[in-house]
């Protein structure tokens, strides 16, 4: 996103992704070293993975919501860091540790801030404006879709044995379920069918289909209560 003041990104892609992820935003007219921001949406390795090179070539500055910032330094391994197929990728200290309710401003936008602990610890969910220079829509984009942290198994392994991370996934869904929004932003692409709505909004670029929020929130009712 152009904020005036530089780039900011929304997450930074699996580890590996550094030179698709560069690619991409030339081709979307900008230059990586504009990006000034990564907001990662939780401390998983597949959302993290250009981040540190972002910040080692162009001193981007890296935030993360702070229950995954100690997640980073007391259960490294609940990151997935291993899963990495470079030996030399490894965890880092984000420049700032996002907190329930902080109001954080980059250039021209303003970004309100919740914690959504449920996927991670250390979800978040941010809202904002956004602007085509004609029309002022608000964004929403919700950083704790996925299932595959809330199996018994998993749960089990990291010694939530009453599967408490369950409540708190719907529970953390319910606090911002009222926000109101006119575009949807998921953080898994399959969660709410991202590539084939962006196929969609390419053939009509007019306007962007009020359906993306609305489709988003009933894949929010529907998965998260269906585990």
């Amino acid at each position: 996103m152009d904020t005036g003041d530089g780039l900011l990104l929304f997450d930074a892609g699996n580890c590996g992704a550094e030179a698709m992820l560069i690619h991409s935003i030339w081709e979307m007219g900008f230059r990586p070293q504009d990006v000034k921001w990564i907001i990662l949406s939780h401390g998983h390795v597949d959302h993290f993975g250009a981040a540190p090179f972002f910040r080692k070539m162009f001193g981007t500055k890296i935030y993360l919501g702070q229950p995954d910032a100690e997640m980073f330094r007391t259960a490294p391994e609940q990151s997935m860091i291993q899963e990495s197929s470079s030996c030399i990728d490894m965890l880092f200290e984000a420049d700032h540790e996002i907190e329930e309710g902080e109001i954080l401003t980059f250039g021209n936008t303003s970004i309100q801030f919740y914690l959504v602990p449920g996927h991670t610890r250390g979800c978040i969910s941010c809202f904002f404006n956004v602007t085509d220079g004609i029309s002022i829509k608000r964004a929403g984009y919700y950083g704790g879709f996925g299932f595959n942290t809330l199996q018994k198994d998993f749960l089990l392994e990291i010694g939530d044995i009453k599967l408490e991370a369950r409540k708190v996934y719907l529970n953390s869904i319910d606090k911002v379920i009222s926000q109101k929004v006119d575009i949807f932003m998921g953080n898994h692409a399959s969660n709410v069918d991202l590539l084939k709505k962006g196929s969609i909004c390419s053939n009509i670029p007019e306007k962007i289909p009020s359906w993306i929020q609305k489709a988003g929130e009933i894949t929010w009712n529907k998965k998260s209560r269906n585990f």
